[in-house]
């Protein structure tokens, strides 16, 4: 987050609670189960999991969403057609 310029200073895992107090962000996972990698979420369980993350965004619209991954950024939007970098919109 630091070296996207989105937060001032390098925060370490366990300072992730100063994401919300300080700089109004937070970090959510597309399905809520623990894996070793991506790859061992199944194509339909992360688009199961779209809805929700959609009722969390409509419920406190943030001014940026960032999607760690090309792969579930296309998911998200339901295309494979996309552009890597800052979207004029969201596409969903």
């Amino acid at each position: 987050l630091f070296q996207s310029g989105l937060i001032p200073e390098a925060i370490q895992p366990e300072d992730g609670h100063r994401l919300a107090a300080e700089w109004n962000m937070s970090i959510v996972n597309l399905v809520q189960r623990t894996t070793p990698s991506t790859s061992d979420l199944s194509r339909q369980e992360m688009r199961d999991a779209v809805p929700e993350l959609c009722r969390k965004i409509s419920a406190n619209p943030p001014r940026v969403i960032c999607f760690v991954g090309k792969g579930i950024y296309e998911i998200f939007v339901g295309s494979s057609k996309i552009t890597l970098g800052l979207q004029d919109s969201m596409h969903r």
